[in-house]
């Protein structure tokens, strides 16, 4: 017999009908999941700043009130803010947190590359206290939630002394196909920097220009930048500023290889899911790397310095090798990133609600 459709409230801490960028596609993405399976699914939208407020606790009590839910489902640590307070008044309610990025070392990480770029020390105190607030809300977040679900294979190792810890990766179709171009005397590479105000982004950009390019020394290579806010200092011939571009299945058309030279940030690298989703021969990060726990060399290249970069790039102008990772790159993502598994896996959360 089948079970009554749980009702669930997924509380969110960003607008869902702005600009769509990465956690937005994985919020979304997953209330289509949760709907497909015969969730009920009401969502709720707070400003970042102002969640632990009278106006919005009341808000969430008067929610819970009215909607009655089998599941309280919070995006975001910041929620922790608030999380007790709702578990005291609900004992009884399942509450899951999704989890997007180890906050504290993603937190530090942008604070140091900030500090190197401009040697201002003066919002360390400020770093230190929210530094002391994250651990506090991760204390929060795992006490008082039923599960508490990590986006990434780094997240799992870093939260990995808490027992209530669960994977659920980041999940998008794409259908373009990438294929091998024959016949090509030129390495077309592109990188997708999405908003280079974001740092991390940023840092994937200076790393090409100043690192790679010199130690590549092979004019045949050209380096695709997709994404808005570039900073004027980025100029060279090798480089080809993209901007932002709509309709990136017909860009990527002409594309042979992807890379994503980022080591800082946390959570994941959606640039790096889309290239590998897509199919294309992909070089990552050690970063990246750990973040999709693949084969290095199999699903995917990995270089650690700007010689390990040059060197995997000039290899990829041998067509064998780029048909090889992409055969292997198809099968990684099929079997990691499936929809079908996390089907099953809301399946599994619903029915075992149901019989409680």
């Amino acid at each position: 017999m089948q079970s009554k459709a749980n009702k669930i409230i997924i509380f969110s801490p960003i607008d869902l009908s702005s600009s769509i960028h990465g956690s937005q596609q994985d919020i979304l993405n997953r209330i289509k999941l949760f709907q497909e399976i015969g969730y009920r699914v009401i969502v709720a939208s707070f400003e970042k700043k102002h969640i632990e407020t009278r106006n919005n606790i009341n808000r969430i009590i008067e929610l819970i009130e009215k909607e009655k839910p089998d599941i309280l489902w919070f995006e975001y640590l910041i929620f922790a803010k608030i999380v007790k307070d709702v578990r005291n008044r609900y004992p009884g309610l399942k509450i899951y947190f999704r989890n997007h990025n180890y906050e504290f070392g993603h937190v530090l990480e942008k604070w140091i590359d900030n500090f190197k770029r401009s040697k201002d020390i003066s919002s360390l105190p400020s770093l230190l206290f929210n530094l002391w607030q994250i651990r506090k809300y991760e204390n929060l977040m795992f006490k008082h939630s039923d599960k508490v679900f990590a986006i990434s294979k780094l997240d799992m190792e870093k939260y990995r002394k808490y027992s209530n810890l669960y994977y659920l990766p980041f999940f998008k179709d794409y259908e373009f196909n990438y294929e091998v171009k024959k016949g090509k005397d030129r390495l077309d590479v592109f990188y997708f920097g999405s908003d280079f105000k974001n740092n991390v982004n940023l840092s994937g950009l200076e790393f090409i220009h100043r690192k790679i390019i010199p130690c590549l020394k092979n004019n045949k290579v050209f380096f695709h930048i997709l994404g808005k806010n570039c900073p004027l200092n980025i100029k060279h011939p090798q480089i080809k500023l993209q901007g932002f571009v709509g309709d990136s299945d017909s860009f990527l058309k002409n594309m042979d290889v992807a890379i994503v030279p980022v080591e800082i940030g946390y959570g994941m690298k959606i640039k790096a899911y889309e290239s590998l989703k897509k199919g294309f021969p992909t070089i990552l990060s050690e970063r990246s790397h750990k973040i999709f726990g693949g084969e290095e060399s199999r699903d995917y290249l990995v270089a650690r310095n700007p010689k390990q970069w040059a060197q995997h790039i000039n290899r990829l102008f041998d067509e064998k090798l780029r048909k090889e990772l992409i055969c292997n790159c198809k099968k990684f993502m099929l079997e990691n990133f499936n929809k079908e598994n996390l089907l099953g896996f809301f399946e599994q959360i619903n029915n075992h609600n149901s019989s409680d």
